[in-house]
C-alpha cells in the first residue's frame, strides 16, 4: 500500500512523494542498518542527560518504586524543566560519525529505491539515478526529510507507544485504550 507526503525544496516549491514499503527482507536489513547508524548517537544523547545528577534524581523521582503520586509528579514535572538544561553539544560527534559513515550515501539511495518524488515534469521514480541526482543536487535536506518519512513510513523504527503506556501507569494515569490503575489515584491533566 502506497503512502503520500509533500516537503518543500530548498527553494520553497513542494514536491509530491509517493512511498511503496520495500519487501519484507529488503526493509529487515535497512532497518537493521538505520538502527544500527543511529544507536550509537542515541546512547550518546542519553548518556549526555544521564551525566546530570539533578537529572538522574528526577527520573528516580519520576519511576522510582515506592514513590507516591505527588513525588511522580514532581519527578516528572522536572524532568521536562531539565530537558533543556542538558548539554547536547555532547552528541555532536556520534551524529558526525553517522554522516561520515561510508554507509551512509548508498543507503540514502537504498532507503529511496521505492519512492517518487513529484516536479514539474511528473513522478520521477528515485530509483533512476539521474532522477535522484537531479531531485538532491544541492537539495540535501530535502533528501533527508523523505529518508526519515520512508524509514517511518516502513516502520524501520521501534514503536515506544510501550514507553508511554508505562509513564502514564507510573503516573496513575490512564494510557490511551486503557482503564485507570485506581479510581482514587489524583493523576494530573493530560497534555495536548
Amino acid at each position: 500500500m502506497a503512502d503520500t507526503f509533500t516537503l518543500k525544496d530548498r527553494n520553497g516549491d513542494e514536491h509530491e512523494y509517493i512511498v511503496m514499503p520495500h519487501p519484507a527482507t529488503e526493509g529487515m536489513a535497512l532497518s537493521a542498518e538505520v538502527l544500527g547508524l543511529l544507536t550509537p548517537t542515541l546512547l550518546s544523547a542519553l548518556g549526555g542527560a544521564l551525566e546530570s545528577d539533578d537529572l538522574r534524581t528526577a527520573v528516580l523521582g519520576a519511576l522510582g518504586p515506592g514513590n507516591g503520586v505527588s513525588d511522580r509528579k514532581k519527578g516528572v514535572s522536572d524532568l521536562l524543566k531539565m530537558a533543556s538544561g542538558v548539554d547536547w553539544s555532547k552528541v555532536g560527534d556520534d551524529v558526525g560519525s553517522m554522516f561520515r559513515s561510508p554507509r551512509f550515501v548508498p543507503l540514502m539511495r537504498q532507503l529511496l529505491k521505492y519512492t517518487s518524488r513529484g516536479d514539474s515534469n511528473g513522478m520521477r521514480s528515485l530509483s533512476n539515478e539521474a532522477d535522484f541526482e537531479i531531485a538532491f543536487a544541492a537539495n540535501y535536506m530535502e533528501a533527508y526529510q523523505a529518508a526519515w518519512r520512508v524509514c517511518v513510513v516502513n516502520g524501520f523504527f521501534p514503536d515506544l507507544s510501550g514507553f508511554q503506556r508505562f509513564g502514564a501507569a507510573t503516573l496513575g494515569q490512564p494510557a490511551s485504550g486503557t482503564q485507570p490503575m485506581s479510581a482514587s489515584v489524583d493523576a494530573p491533566a493530560a497534555s495536548g
